[in-house]
Protein backbone atom coordinates (compact mmCIF):
# COMPACT_ATOMS: atom_id res chain seq x y z
CA UNK A 1 0.00 0.00 0.00
CA UNK A 2 2.89 2.21 0.91
CA UNK A 3 4.62 1.68 -2.60
CA UNK A 4 1.59 2.47 -4.14
CA UNK A 5 0.53 5.55 -2.53
CA UNK A 6 3.93 6.81 -3.37
CA UNK A 7 3.65 6.01 -6.94
CA UNK A 8 0.12 7.99 -7.13
CA UNK A 9 2.43 11.03 -4.92
CA UNK A 10 5.58 11.04 -7.95
CA UNK A 11 2.23 11.25 -10.40
CA UNK A 12 0.22 14.17 -9.04
CA UNK A 13 3.54 15.36 -8.33
CA UNK A 14 4.81 15.54 -12.27
CA UNK A 15 1.09 15.97 -13.51
CA UNK A 16 0.96 19.31 -11.33
CA UNK A 17 4.61 20.50 -12.96
CA UNK A 18 3.62 19.98 -16.22
CA UNK A 19 0.43 22.33 -15.72
CA UNK A 20 2.67 24.80 -14.03
CA UNK A 21 4.54 24.71 -17.43
CA UNK A 22 1.45 24.65 -19.71
CA UNK A 23 0.05 27.42 -17.78
CA UNK A 24 3.03 29.73 -18.19
CA UNK A 25 3.47 28.57 -22.26
CA UNK A 26 -0.22 29.83 -21.93
CA UNK A 27 0.36 33.21 -20.07
CA UNK A 28 3.06 34.01 -21.99
CA UNK A 29 1.76 33.06 -25.42
CA UNK A 30 -1.56 35.55 -24.36
CA UNK A 31 0.73 38.19 -23.33
CA UNK A 32 3.01 38.57 -26.55
CA UNK A 33 -0.86 38.15 -28.48
CA UNK A 34 -2.17 40.80 -26.43
CA UNK A 35 1.16 43.20 -27.17
CA UNK A 36 -0.41 46.86 -28.87
CA UNK A 37 0.46 46.39 -32.42
CA UNK A 38 -0.07 48.73 -35.54
CA UNK A 39 -0.02 47.88 -39.15
CA UNK A 40 1.90 50.44 -41.57
CA UNK A 41 1.70 49.66 -45.44
CA UNK A 42 4.59 50.54 -47.79
CA UNK A 43 4.58 50.17 -51.67
CA UNK A 44 8.13 49.97 -53.87
CA UNK A 45 8.49 50.46 -57.04
CA UNK A 46 11.83 48.00 -57.11
CA UNK A 47 12.52 44.60 -56.72
CA UNK A 48 11.75 43.64 -53.43
CA UNK A 49 13.44 39.71 -53.41
CA UNK A 50 15.20 38.60 -50.22
CA UNK A 51 12.15 40.21 -48.53
CA UNK A 52 9.42 37.63 -47.15
CA UNK A 53 6.74 37.51 -44.63
CA UNK A 54 8.34 37.54 -41.18
CA UNK A 55 11.58 39.90 -42.22
CA UNK A 56 12.52 42.30 -39.59
CA UNK A 57 10.92 45.82 -39.59
CA UNK A 58 13.58 48.02 -38.16
CA UNK A 59 14.20 51.84 -36.51
CA UNK A 60 17.19 53.48 -35.66
CA UNK A 61 18.86 49.69 -36.07
CA UNK A 62 16.42 48.62 -33.41
CA UNK A 63 13.54 45.74 -35.09
CA UNK A 64 10.35 46.96 -34.45
CA UNK A 65 8.29 44.77 -36.20
CA UNK A 66 7.74 42.22 -38.99
CA UNK A 67 6.37 41.88 -42.47
CA UNK A 68 2.96 40.68 -42.66
CA UNK A 69 1.80 40.04 -45.93
CA UNK A 70 3.81 41.28 -49.48
CA UNK A 71 1.53 41.42 -52.48
CA UNK A 72 1.86 43.08 -55.99
CA UNK A 73 -0.49 46.22 -56.51
CA UNK A 74 -1.56 47.18 -59.89
CA UNK A 75 -1.57 51.28 -60.66
CA UNK A 76 -1.80 53.88 -63.03
CA UNK A 77 1.92 54.58 -62.75
CA UNK A 78 2.99 50.52 -63.36
CA UNK A 79 3.08 47.35 -60.94
CA UNK A 80 4.14 48.26 -57.09
CA UNK A 81 4.95 45.74 -54.66
CA UNK A 82 2.92 46.67 -51.62
CA UNK A 83 3.95 45.54 -48.04
CA UNK A 84 1.90 45.45 -45.05
CA UNK A 85 4.23 45.38 -41.67
CA UNK A 86 3.09 45.04 -38.05
CA UNK A 87 5.28 47.28 -35.69
CA UNK A 88 5.20 46.74 -31.91
CA UNK A 89 4.26 50.04 -30.16
CA UNK A 90 6.36 48.65 -27.13
CA UNK A 91 9.12 48.49 -29.34
CA UNK A 92 9.03 51.94 -30.75
CA UNK A 93 8.82 53.13 -27.01
CA UNK A 94 4.68 54.47 -27.11
CA UNK A 95 2.10 52.81 -24.26
CA UNK A 96 -0.43 51.86 -26.63
CA UNK A 97 -1.03 51.25 -30.71
CA UNK A 98 -2.45 54.93 -30.49
CA UNK A 99 0.66 56.40 -29.47
CA UNK A 100 2.42 54.54 -31.65
CA UNK A 101 0.22 55.43 -34.43
CA UNK A 102 0.31 59.12 -33.56
CA UNK A 103 4.19 58.89 -33.74
CA UNK A 104 4.54 57.18 -37.42
CA UNK A 105 2.16 60.31 -37.97
CA UNK A 106 3.78 63.28 -36.87
CA UNK A 107 7.43 61.65 -38.42
CA UNK A 108 5.68 61.70 -41.92
CA UNK A 109 5.49 65.55 -41.22
CA UNK A 110 8.85 66.91 -43.29
CA UNK A 111 11.14 68.38 -40.29
CA UNK A 112 13.42 71.40 -40.44
CA UNK A 113 15.10 69.86 -43.53
CA UNK A 114 12.42 68.70 -45.39
CA UNK A 115 12.70 64.95 -44.28
CA UNK A 116 9.95 62.83 -43.98
CA UNK A 117 9.97 59.18 -42.78
CA UNK A 118 10.60 56.48 -45.36
CA UNK A 119 11.11 53.04 -45.52
CA UNK A 120 13.80 51.54 -47.83
CA UNK A 121 14.78 47.38 -48.37
CA UNK A 122 18.59 47.27 -46.30
CA UNK A 123 20.30 43.95 -46.53
CA UNK A 124 20.10 41.99 -43.17
CA UNK A 125 22.64 39.11 -44.41
CA UNK A 126 25.08 39.51 -47.74
CA UNK A 127 25.38 36.12 -47.70
CA UNK A 128 21.64 34.55 -47.54
CA UNK A 129 20.64 37.92 -50.12
CA UNK A 130 18.06 38.21 -46.89
CA UNK A 131 16.63 41.77 -46.65
CA UNK A 132 15.11 43.83 -44.17
CA UNK A 133 12.78 46.87 -44.11
CA UNK A 134 14.34 50.24 -42.50
CA UNK A 135 12.78 53.15 -41.49
CA UNK A 136 14.90 56.60 -41.27
CA UNK A 137 14.32 60.19 -42.16
CA UNK A 138 14.67 61.17 -45.92
CA UNK A 139 13.74 63.69 -48.95
CA UNK A 140 14.34 61.50 -51.20
CA UNK A 141 10.63 60.16 -52.11
CA UNK A 142 10.04 56.92 -54.59
CA UNK A 143 6.45 56.45 -53.87
CA UNK A 144 4.83 58.79 -51.81
CA UNK A 145 2.36 58.13 -48.83
CA UNK A 146 -0.21 59.87 -50.60
CA UNK A 147 -0.12 57.23 -53.90
CA UNK A 148 -0.88 54.45 -51.48
CA UNK A 149 -4.73 53.74 -51.32
CA UNK A 150 -6.22 52.27 -49.04
CA UNK A 151 -9.04 50.78 -48.08
CA UNK A 152 -9.78 52.02 -45.11
CA UNK A 153 -8.22 53.96 -42.34
CA UNK A 154 -6.91 51.39 -39.84
CA UNK A 155 -3.54 50.74 -41.65
CA UNK A 156 -0.94 53.94 -41.95
CA UNK A 157 0.84 54.69 -45.17
CA UNK A 158 4.44 54.78 -44.92
CA UNK A 159 6.04 56.41 -48.14
CA UNK A 160 9.19 54.54 -49.80
CA UNK A 161 12.78 55.64 -51.39
CA UNK A 162 14.71 53.13 -53.31
CA UNK A 163 17.95 51.70 -51.70
CA UNK A 164 21.37 52.41 -52.04
CA UNK A 165 21.62 49.68 -54.46
CA UNK A 166 19.18 50.59 -56.65
CA UNK A 167 20.14 54.38 -56.59
CA UNK A 168 23.83 53.47 -57.90
CA UNK A 169 22.06 51.14 -60.57
CA UNK A 170 20.24 54.06 -61.77
CA UNK A 171 23.28 56.06 -61.67
CA UNK A 172 25.18 53.54 -63.84
CA UNK A 173 22.22 53.87 -66.19
CA UNK A 174 22.15 57.25 -66.43
CA UNK A 175 26.04 57.71 -67.20
CA UNK A 176 26.02 55.12 -69.83
CA UNK A 177 23.08 57.20 -71.48
CA UNK A 178 25.44 60.30 -71.78
CA UNK A 179 28.15 58.14 -72.53
CA UNK A 180 26.13 57.25 -75.84
CA UNK A 181 26.49 60.98 -77.19
CA UNK A 182 30.64 60.89 -76.90
CA UNK A 183 32.44 60.22 -79.75
CA UNK A 184 34.60 57.43 -78.18
CA UNK A 185 36.17 56.96 -81.79
CA UNK A 186 37.63 61.15 -81.62
CA UNK A 187 38.88 60.81 -77.89
CA UNK A 188 40.86 58.05 -79.01
CA UNK A 189 42.39 60.22 -81.78
CA UNK A 190 43.20 63.03 -79.66
CA UNK A 191 44.63 60.87 -77.24
CA UNK A 192 47.18 59.33 -80.05
CA UNK A 193 47.81 62.96 -81.11
CA UNK A 194 48.99 64.64 -77.49
CA UNK A 195 50.46 60.84 -77.08
CA UNK A 196 52.89 61.48 -80.11
CA UNK A 197 53.24 65.03 -79.16
CA UNK A 198 55.08 63.77 -75.64
CA UNK A 199 56.81 61.54 -77.43
CA UNK A 200 58.19 64.09 -80.16
CA UNK A 201 58.98 66.54 -76.92
CA UNK A 202 61.02 63.75 -75.25
CA UNK A 203 63.23 62.38 -78.13
CA UNK A 204 63.73 66.76 -78.94
CA UNK A 205 67.30 67.51 -78.18
CA UNK A 206 66.31 71.15 -76.95
CA UNK A 207 64.31 69.93 -74.22
CA UNK A 208 68.17 68.04 -72.80
CA UNK A 209 70.14 71.17 -73.31
CA UNK A 210 67.11 73.47 -71.24
CA UNK A 211 67.01 70.96 -68.66
CA UNK A 212 71.22 71.05 -68.19
CA UNK A 213 70.97 74.89 -68.43
CA UNK A 214 68.40 74.32 -65.68
CA UNK A 215 69.99 72.39 -63.51
CA UNK A 216 73.48 74.60 -63.72
CA UNK A 217 71.47 77.26 -63.24
CA UNK A 218 70.45 75.60 -59.71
Amino acid sequence: MTTTFRKIRIVIFLAAIVGIGLFLTWMLGAKTALRQKITVVTEFSESVNGLVAGSPVRYHGVVVGRIRHIAIQETRAGDRVRIFMDLDAASLGCENAQQARQMILNKLKPDEHGRVLAASQVFASMATGQKAILFEPTSEIDVPANQVILDNGKYVAVPSHKSMMTQATDLAVHLMEQLKDVDVRQIGVNLQQALAKADRLLGDPRLDQTLGNASAAS
